[in-house]
C-alpha cells in the first residue's frame, strides 16, 4: 500500500471509530439519562454547519453533543428550541 492509500485508510478508520463512539455514547445518554436526540436532514446541516454550532453554543443552557447532523441535548427545552430553529 502506498503512502496515500495508507493515509486514506487510516482517515476512514478514524471517522468510522468516531461515528461508532458517538453512537454508543448518545444511545446511553438518550436511553439512560433522558437526553433528547434531534436529527437534521443532510442538506440543512451541510449548508449551515458553522451557523448551527454557533447558535447551539450561544443559545443552549445545557450540554449538547453532535456528530454531523445527529445532535443530542441534555436539556429537553434546548432540543425543542433547536428543532424549531433548524428543522
Amino acid at each position: 500500500m502506498n503512502e496515500l492509500e495508507e493515509y486514506v485508510a487510516k482517515e476512514q478508520s478514524r471517522k468510522i471509530a468516531e461515528h461508532m463512539d458517538f453512537g454508543v455514547i448518545s444511545m446511553l445518554l438518550v436511553d439512560s439519562c433522558d437526553w433528547t436526540r434531534v436529527e437534521l436532514d443532510d442538506m440543512t446541516y451541510d449548508f449551515n454547519t458553522g451557523e448551527i454550532i454557533s447558535w447551539a453554543n450561544t443559545n443552549c443552557s445545557g450540554r449538547f453533543m453532535n456528530f454531523a447532523e445527529d445532535f443530542i441535548f441534555e436539556n429537553a427545552n434546548d432540543a425543542l428550541m433547536f428543532k424549531l430553529k433548524w428543522s
